[in-house]
């Protein structure tokens, strides 16, 4: 499971779905097989408090998810299938059917792989799957490979380097480098964070400290204090637009969450949502030239806490607070300092990334999280013989989730089938691949999207629109909005095709595509005047990147005017 997550099997569209499809058909799989094995064995069900915490999150996302009029199945079952992983690994160490250590050593060397990877990619003997970064390990993302790797860390150091000195040091430094070359600031302050947490627990330094003198101590405490500033300036200068802009995402964020603050907006919901607010906040006439500047099409919130707060309300980030609290505090009390560091970097860097939704680094964490609460001296309860009702509906609700999760399965299989042959021009084939599995696609963005393009290929606009639509409660992408403009066009819904194309122009103030076919839409109405507005817009607007399309825009305005 951990391998498959870790890599691209080619299967689907898009790459992440390899490591989604890893998790949730395996989990699934194997806490339904642990259960058999358990009921056979006549082995006990021990309840901890982290476990009946998780459990009661699991309940919550599901109960969210049914209850809105549009939820996203597909997180759902993700976030499920993150509760099967903790409780199959939980139990699993317990029973000593696997071990911590042996766990953990498999999360290492996919870290050492990763690493191998990406200095591999720094030396152009393979390249990215990535198309805007020429390093990133085997992942599409660059990021969840900085922060996997630097959750390898602390296995690393405190338990690896312990007991393989010369190894240790070799293998960490190549973790080390690796971080270096993927520039990923999120995973350089985790990195602080562990290396701190190793530095203050190692007994010669702590006996280098404790003979300073009190005037020695406070002038380290001011250099290290203010290289901390310094480094943090230059993290925030080195990519001071990108910094700018999670900061005008935070500020929106923050309003949404005044608007849904106990029950938020749905898991897996967040871009939709953030989108089309960010869309309306500028349609108001609300946003500096500044945050104009930086606005774009956002995927995430950049923030762990604000972005489960938006998901899943006051709640949902109270469950997710729980556990880190929870295990921080057990660690602490173990004087486990292997897990103090690592959760002390899962918080940090959940300031100013995405957690949950990296994966591996979830599963990591997930990992260390079941063998701290598998050492916890008194369980909350037990059920020392799981009974026959207990095992049935465990069962049946696993086998559900796995046939579920397969039909999924299919249809985005179905899909790449469907891409491969668009490529090959055989469109129609195509399409009616699409149609069959429709149904199938259930909550699927991306199969709803593809499926409205190759009605829209068969002309057929009115089924489009309605497809589209339905994938326009999924998500806000743009390729949405421009794919239901066209339609409107087609059946001369013009007022509709204009509302399409001002979502996507006022959600990315500096779009010239949306401004471009609204100048379009206005020539062929004879709106002579609106035109000239969309034609000036273009000429005066200044992307953050030019391409080459930017440049064909601003030409075509320049002669229309």
């Amino acid at each position: 499971m951990i391998g498959l997550c870790m890599v691209n099997t080619g299967l689907f569209i898009y790459p992440s779905l390899s490591q989604y499809f890893s998790i949730v058909l395996l989990s699934f799989f194997s806490l339904t097989s642990l259960f058999f094995y358990m009921f056979i064995k006549k082995e006990k069900i021990d309840l901890s408090k982290t476990l009946i915490i998780m459990f009661l999150w699991a309940v919550y996302i599901v109960l969210q998810t049914l209850s809105i009029p549009h939820g996203a199945y597909y997180d759902m079952y993700l976030m499920l299938s993150y509760f099967c992983f903790f409780l199959s690994v939980f139990e699993s160490f317990r029973l000593k059917i696997i071990s911590k250590n042996g766990l953990m050593y498999i999360f290492f060397f996919w870290g050492i792989i990763e690493s191998v990877i990406c200095l591999i990619q720094y030396a152009g003997i393979i390249g990215s799957p990535s198309k805007y970064f020429n390093i990133a390990g085997s992942l599409e993302n660059p990021n969840v490979t900085a922060m996997f790797i630097t959750a390898c860390f602390p296995f690393g150091i405190f338990y690896f380097l312990r007991r393989h000195k010369y190894w240790g040091i070799i293998l960490n430094s190549l973790l080390f480098i690796a971080l270096l070359l993927l520039e990923c600031r999120t995973a350089y302050l985790g990195l602080l964070i562990v290396i701190v947490v190793f530095l203050i627990s190692n007994k010669k330094i702590k006996d280098i400290i404790g003979k300073l003198s009190k005037k020695s101590k406070i002038i380290y405490s001011v250099l290290i204090l203010a290289g901390a500033l310094f480094v943090g300036s230059y993290l925030y200068l080195h990519k001071k637009e990108s910094a700018d802009g999670r900061l005008f995402i935070w500020k929106l964020s923050a309003q949404m969450i005044t608007s849904k603050p106990v029950f938020g907006y749905g898991y897996g919901l967040f871009e939709r949502n953030y989108n089309i607010y960010q869309s309306n906040y500028f349609k108001s006439g609300y946003g500096s030239e500044k945050e104009r500047e930086n606005a774009d099409h956002v995927n995430m919130a950049y923030n762990e806490y604000i972005e489960q707060w938006i998901n899943g309300g006051i709640i949902g980030l109270f469950f997710y607070l729980s556990i880190l609290v929870l295990l921080f505090w057990v660690a602490v009390k173990q004087k486990n300092k292997e897990i103090i560091s690592i959760t002390a970097a899962i918080v940090l860097m959940g300031f100013s990334n995405f957690i949950v939704q990296a994966i591996p680094v979830w599963l990591l964490f997930l990992t260390y999280l079941a063998s701290i609460s598998e050492q916890e001296k008194k369980t909350v309860a037990s059920i020392r013989k799981p009974p026959v009702e207990i095992l049935l509906v465990c069962s049946v609700l696993g086998i559900g989730l796995i046939y579920e999760s397969a039909i999924f399965f299919d249809a985005q299989y179905t899909l790449k089938q469907a891409f491969e042959l668009s490529k090959e021009q055989k469109m129609e084939q195509a399409s009616q691949l699409l149609k069959q599995h429709v149904d199938k696609a259930g909550a699927s963005e991306v199969y709803l999207r593809n499926f409205g393009k190759s009605l829209i290929f068969n002309k057929n606009y009115s089924d489009a629109i309605l497809i589209l639509k339905k994938a326009s409660y999924y998500t806000s992408n743009p390729d949405v909005f421009y794919s239901l403009a066209f339609c409107y066009i087609q059946n001369e819904q013009y007022k509709d095709a204009e509302n399409a194309l001002y979502t996507v122009a006022y959600m990315i103030p500096t779009n010239l595509k949306s401004r471009y076919q609204l100048m379009l839409l206005y020539d062929s109405l004879n709106q002579t005047e609106q035109a000239n507005q969309m034609a000036n817009e273009i000429v005066n607007m200044q992307p953050k990147v030019i391409t080459k399309e930017g440049t064909f825009y601003k030409e075509a305005a320049k002669l229309n005017r």
